[in-house]
């Protein structure tokens, strides 16, 4: 009888895995093995060869005309579609999405994405990104430098609609969000993957773009990280949009000096490769992550609006 049970407990099991649907990271890793890269790279330029190409001064600084040194512009957008990016947008009532792309070095790409709704056009994504070197940190396997993919700058928004109870604003919001950050961010997380980089780097202007990584971003700098945990950790019983509010208001303080925690753009990093997700968790990096933490917990940290009430 318990063979029976155990084989039926299996077969459920079995069943429930395929009535389960797939997360998001599942279905775009299963659309990034569909893509085949050449339509990723296809250009109606490239058969068009100029003058300007002939004679270039060969003493110029290589310039790309490629997304990231790898998409052509159709590639880039039918990859969009391809995941499904822009029919989320068209979702939210936008139509006539049109791109303003500006490749500029391979460092600070700038790319725009506006929508049309009620008659008007609207800037709804607004990105600089670019590819990037980083000094190998200590411990890290194979010493050469990391090859990173940079988000510079990124915004999501939807100037067509009003904040609420439910979406309140963040701080540096002119327009709530347009829902589609974790989204997004996967697009980078499989570019990353497909140009074989070690990661995908960004810097928050804030603490609430920090905290929605979760487990899945470290900041390259372990002391950063030991120093994140604990303020995290002070403001754990806090709303998310309340925590944020106070650091924007200086009220989150250094209990033995009273002054207020700065916040700093540090590289915050989700890491693509083995050898930068194998030096997360090495000693090289976890040893001064907990030292920075226990700094941090030594020196305390309060908030100010509720020791002055």
């Amino acid at each position: 009888m318990r063979v029976v049970a155990n084989w039926f407990q299996r077969l459920r099991d079995r069943w429930r895995r395929r009535e389960r649907s797939p997360t998001l990271v599942e279905q775009y890793e299963k659309i990034a093995k569909e893509i085949d890269p050449y339509d990723l790279q296809r250009s109606s330029h490239d058969l068009s060869i100029t003058d300007a190409d002939l004679f270039a001064d060969l003493n110029q600084p290589y310039q790309s005309h490629r997304i990231s040194d790898y998409y052509s512009e159709e590639g880039f957008k039918f990859a969009l579609e391809r995941y499904g990016l822009l029919d989320k947008v068209r979702t939210r009532g936008f139509t006539d999405l049109r791109f303003a792309i500006e490749l500029g070095d391979q460092e600070r790409q700038h790319i725009g994405l506006f929508g049309t709704k009620d008659g008007h056009e609207h800037l709804l994504m607004d990105l600089m990104m670019g590819r990037i070197r980083r000094k190998a940190p200590e411990g890290l396997d194979a010493p050469d430098d990391l090859s990173l993919l940079s988000i510079e700058w990124m915004m999501l928004q939807n100037p067509a609609e009003e904040f609420s109870p439910e979406h309140p604003r963040w701080p540096g919001q002119d327009h709530p969000g347009l829902g589609l950050n974790a989204d997004v961010m996967l697009l980078h997380v499989m570019s990353a993957k497909r140009l074989g980089l070690d990661g995908v780097v960004n810097h928050p202007s804030r603490y609430h773009v920090a905290f929605i990584g979760g487990g899945r971003v470290w900041f390259l700098d372990p002391s950063v990280q030991g120093w994140f945990d604990a303020l995290r950790e002070a403001l754990s019983s806090a709303d998310l949009t309340d925590a944020t509010w106070m650091m924007e208001r200086g009220e989150v303080r250094w209990a033995d000096e009273g002054t207020a925690i700065q916040w700093l753009p540090e590289d915050l990093v989700v890491p693509t490769s083995d050898r930068l997700a194998a030096y997360f968790r090495s000693s090289f990096y976890e040893e001064p992550r907990a030292e920075s933490y226990a700094r941090a917990k030594a020196r305390g940290i309060m908030i100010a609006s509720q020791t002055e009430r």
